[in-house]
């Protein structure tokens, strides 16, 4: 499964969801502390951490104009794929995550036109839906 932008905020009374994706965003302050936060039309470096991983092979680091999340909660299992040093954002921003035995992908990035026309991240998507797909 891919799973991109939004998605992480989906099912807020499901919790085995945030084992599947491998994070939650926090609509309210429910675990003890302040929600989540985002900010919309915001420069973004990205930085590939992994570049063996199939779903970021030839892929280079890029800035992006998009929205960024904070104060949400990424799981210790995934496997960080790309990073951000954006002040307002968790740093991992795209992870592979595995749930009974199946792939999982989340991509943060996503919010808006300007970022589905980067050739990067058109790629990213490719390569991710790929990887989910067993090629």
């Amino acid at each position: 499964m891919v799973f991109l932008h939004h998605s992480l905020v989906a099912y807020q009374n499901w919790p085995e969801f945030e084992n599947i994706i491998g994070g939650r965003y926090f609509l309210d302050s429910t675990r003890g502390s302040s929600p989540s936060t985002y900010h919309e039309e915001v420069k973004i470096s990205l930085s590939i951490v992994d570049k063996q991983h199939p779903v970021t092979q030839g892929i280079e680091d890029i800035q992006v104009f998009d929205e960024v999340y904070g104060n949400f909660r990424v799981q210790p299992t995934v496997r960080p794929l790309v990073t951000t040093n954006h002040p307002e954002s968790i740093p991992q921003v795209v992870w592979a995550n595995e749930y009974m035995n199946s792939r999982i992908i989340y991509i943060q990035p996503g919010h808006g036109p300007q970022i589905f026309v980067d050739p990067s991240y058109r790629m990213l998507l490719q390569l991710a839906i790929r990887w989910v797909a067993g090629a």
